[in-house]
């Protein structure tokens, strides 16, 4: 399963709802952590989340070995904590780095990872408060799990586990493949300068969500007899992320609210991330097939 892609999704669709704290990302955390274990060969290991008071405090997760000896913790903070640089000032952090000599700080979007005090890495590097993936593998798998192409071809796989990533010798080519996926995963965090709301407009008196439906004709989204957000293409309406139907699903979420200001703007990134997204997939399928042109090759472990 392309975990990677599922784990930015979910904090997409969690990051989306108004009144998610901090505790509302643990499961998608705790689920990317499983996944990792899995393909990487440490099926083994687990994973208590909320643990047990220690001698340092309350970390958010502990990870076991799977015979009883703790490997590590990982203190969590709310996405919207931007800037983890003034977490590790605090007096809570630096306890938790005296006593545990494995540690990993982290905001759902952002993992630092600290061995005996000093941070060992940092997984994206962050750059003027935003994830700056460059130089990283991430986005370019990220990009490759959305492309069309090499989803239909490995479709029977996907369904039954995670196959191998294509790897390209040419480096200009997986350059190109990784821009892609860096603009991809900004845009569904809502981030980034190619977000652009100025088409959209929600037009009406009423902004309470009573009853949501689509007028394909007018390319309106109605939250109510009245009002209404125009300008949304019927295939952003439609577009799917697993078996949710984005801009439908967000809006029945919220059936009997009222629309904040902050609502109604969080639906138009919505919408704008949706449709750059649409376009930047068929930029990645047009790039796939000379992905697989000129692959890298791996030996099997063991193999001399």
């Amino acid at each position: 399963m392309d975990f990677l892609k599922k784990y930015i999704n979910d904090i997409f669709q969690v990051a989306s709802r108004d009144d998610a704290r901090e505790e509302s990302y643990y499961s998608s955390l705790e689920e990317l952590l499983r996944e990792y274990a899995n393909i990487s060969g440490r099926k083994h290991i687990q994973i208590t989340t909320l643990p047990k008071k220690t001698e340092a405090g309350n970390p958010d997760f502990r990870i076991w070995d799977g015979v009883q000896n703790i490997v590590g913790y990982i203190e969590a903070k709310n996405p919207q904590t931007e800037n983890l640089d003034l977490i590790e000032t605090t007096e809570q952090l630096q306890r938790y780095l005296n006593i545990f000599p494995n540690l990993i700080l982290t905001n759902f979007l952002e993992f630092r990872l600290y061995r005996n005090e000093t941070i060992i890495d940092k997984f994206p590097p962050v750059q003027n408060g935003e994830p700056s993936f460059e130089g990283d593998l991430l986005p370019y798998i990220y990009a490759i799990l959305y492309s069309d192409v090499y989803r239909t071809k490995y479709d029977e796989f996907l369904r039954a586990d995670f196959p191998a990533i294509p790897f390209t010798k040419n480096k200009e080519k997986f350059e190109q493949m990784r821009d892609l996926g860096e603009r991809l995963a900004k845009l569904h965090l809502l981030m980034g300068p190619e977000l652009d709301v100025r088409d959209f407009r929600l037009m009406g008196d009423d902004d309470r969500v009573r009853e949501v439906r689509y007028d394909e004709e007018n390319e309106r989204v109605y939250i109510n007899e009245k009002s209404y957000f125009e300008r949304v293409k019927k295939e952003v309406w439609e577009y799917e992320i697993g078996t949710y139907q984005i801009c439908r699903k967000w809006l029945e979420d919220r059936k009997g609210r009222s629309l904040s200001y902050d609502d109604i703007s969080t639906y138009f990134r919505m919408v704008s991330a949706i449709e750059k997204t649409m376009e930047i997939q068929k930029e990645i399928d047009e790039l796939y097939p000379q992905i697989e042109e000129e692959l890298l090759e791996f030996e099997e472990e063991g193999e001399e």
